[in-house]
């Protein structure tokens, strides 16, 4: 196989892998918007999705390190 042709497919594997988590992230925001306007808002069930975004949000900084440092 061509060492170029698995670069090419590892970073395509990546870049999908980013925009899964986007989106993932983006989910995440809108479920602490929402538990946040509730008349009584879980603050525990808040500090959890916020721990998964931040989570998220690192991963994707990794990928797209990743994604430079291949460039």
């Amino acid at each position: 196989m061509d060492p170029t042709t698995s670069t090419t497919e590892a970073m395509t594997l990546i870049n999908d892998r980013i925009i899964t988590l986007r989106a993932k992230h983006a989910n995440l925001d809108e479920a602490i918007r929402v538990e946040s306007a509730r008349p009584m808002p879980d603050f525990f069930v808040i500090s959890e999705l916020k721990k998964k975004k931040l989570t998220v949000k690192e991963e994707i900084k990794q990928l797209e390190k990743k994604i430079s440092d291949a460039a």
